[in-house]
This record gives C-alpha cells, sequence and structure tokens, in this order.
C-alpha cells in the first residue's frame, strides 16, 4: 500500500491498516448513482473529488496517467467490465489523453486541481479520523 500510494500521490492515506475513506452505497458492482447507459446521475459539481477526478490519475512526479487499464478494444473493456473488472470504455474509445480529457471536459489544470483537492479531503478525513479514535480511547 506504501509503494502504490507513493504513485498515486493525491490518495496517500486513503488506504491504511483500516480504510481510511467513505464510499457511496453500492448497487450489484456499481455506484448508486451510476447507470450502465448514461454514466453518473449526478451533477460534475456534485460528485466526490475522486469521482470527479476519475479514470484520470496523477503521479508523484506530476505527470498523467489513467486509473484504469486500457483492453484494446470496446468489446474487450465491455467483457471486463461484465466481469467486475476495472474498465472504462471512454478510455477505449479515445485515442488519446487529450482526446480523453476533452470528453469528460476537463482541462489540464482542473485535473490537476481536482488531485489537489482529492489530497486535501484525504488529509482533513484522515485527520478527523484520528482525533475521533484518539477520543474514544479510555482515559
Amino acid at each position: 500500500m506504501l509503494a502504490w500510494s507513493q504513485v498515486h500521490p493525491p490518495y496517500a492515506g486513503y488506504l491504511g491498516v483500516q480504510p481510511r475513506r467513505l464510499t457511496l452505497r453500492r448497487t450489484t458492482t456499481a455506484c448508486v448513482f451510476h447507470d450502465p447507459r448514461t454514466g453518473c446521475g449526478l451533477r460534475a459539481e456534485a460528485r466526490p473529488t475522486a469521482c470527479r477526478l476519475y479514470p484520470f490519475d496523477v503521479r508523484a512526479d506530476g505527470s498523467f496517467a489513467l486509473s484504469v487499464d486500457r483492453y484494446g478494444s470496446l468489446a474487450d473493456a465491455a467483457r471486463a467490465h461484465q466481469a467486475h473488472e476495472h474498465a472504462c470504455l471512454a478510455v477505449e474509445e479515445a485515442d488519446s489523453f487529450e482526446v480523453l480529457r476533452e470528453a469528460f471536459g476537463l482541462s489540464q489544470g482542473e485535473v490537476l486541481g481536482l488531485a489537489e483537492r482529492l489530497r486535501a479531503e484525504v488529509v482533513a478525513h484522515v485527520g478527523h479520523e484520528r482525533r475521533r479514535l484518539h477520543s474514544r480511547r479510555p482515559q
């Protein structure tokens, strides 16, 4: 986990001995707000930061990457998705990172901003959890 979080700095502290993140309720294998035909049902500004950042990732060196694998074809990605693997059809459809970013309506600066925002949210949440656990300890 430490090695993974060093490569994915916005998520540092997201994973630990115990989960340190909140998750949305799921139906089958997807978020309750996700429709397989239309995608997320929430307005972009109402989505959790990690969801707004998906499928993009910002590495420790500041370079951009994808948080999902490429499968080589839409059919292969659809099969992977059916098998509950991480697959994003938009990733398969895009022939470049720029095209994918534009499909999600994000500028390069917005992706970086979301990564910074996620990092700050994780730090705040971890601090909150530590204070909560400390306050529960017998005196």
